[in-house]
């Protein structure tokens, strides 16, 4: 009798969920990397719903409840997809808020890469940068320990949410009122830095009269939070 050859199995194909899945690991990792993402490498697909602005309010949450390693995620994620979705608003408003986050972490390398990008979206895509970009280029600038360009920046920052209807694209997180108060939120951190102990508490109190009553999401609690640092 003649024995049987074994057969060897034949590897399993990926599935299209597994791939898309890779993908999109490899991708989000490659945020923080020298060589950056291809950014600009825009997808062509419009899918009829990514909600985008729902994914966003809640990365942005995160970061407002120092969730920071959830957010980063969040954000990566959704710079993925709207890379696949060529929607240049979600890629701008996910750097962004990497940026801020970057920020946070004193990420020199990151800050650098991100910045670059964002110049470079900018140019490639005609498309202006929302308000937001300036309030993450303040915080940036306070956590490298330069107080009075971070104002300068925040600054910009209110000028520019008073000037619009919305602080910026359609998926910007702010209204009108909103953007200004962070702002400020943020100069007072910022004068306390500097010193000028009288200023930042005059502004502080003055923040508490008029925008405390009107109880805007997470506003109050940045609020609070400033004044006791300024305490």
């Amino acid at each position: 009798m003649k024995s049987k050859t074994p057969t060897r199995r034949a590897s399993p194909k990926p599935t299209k969920l597994t791939q898309a899945s890779s993908k999109k690991t490899a991708s989000a990792r490659s945020v923080g990397e020298p060589s950056g993402p291809r950014i600009l490498a825009l997808g062509t697909r419009s899918p009829a719903n990514w909600d985008f602005s729902e994914r966003l309010r809640l990365a942005r949450l995160l970061h407002d409840k120092c969730e920071l390693a959830e957010s980063r995620a969040s954000f990566e994620s959704i710079l993925v997809d709207g890379r696949e979705a060529a929607d240049v608003e979600v890629v701008i408003e996910c750097l962004i808020g990497l940026l801020r986050l970057s920020a946070e972490a004193l990420d020199g390398e990151r800050i650098r890469l991100i910045e670059s990008q964002l110049d470079q979206l900018e140019k490639s895509a005609a498309t202006k940068l929302p308000p937001l970009h300036w309030l993450a280029k303040g915080m940036v600038a306070a956590r490298q320990g330069e107080p009075r360009r971070a104002i300068r920046h925040y600054l910009r920052y209110s000028r520019q949410c008073r000037r619009s209807t919305r602080a910026g694209h359609r998926y910007s997180p702010y209204t009108r009122e909103e953007g200004a108060v962070r702002a400020w939120i943020h100069i007072v951190a910022a004068l306390k830095d500097l010193g000028n102990t009288g200023r930042a508490e005059a502004i502080a109190q003055s923040l508490v009269r008029n925008w405390v009553p009107k109880r805007l999401p997470m506003v109050n609690a940045h609020i609070f939070h400033v004044m006791g640092r300024i305490e």
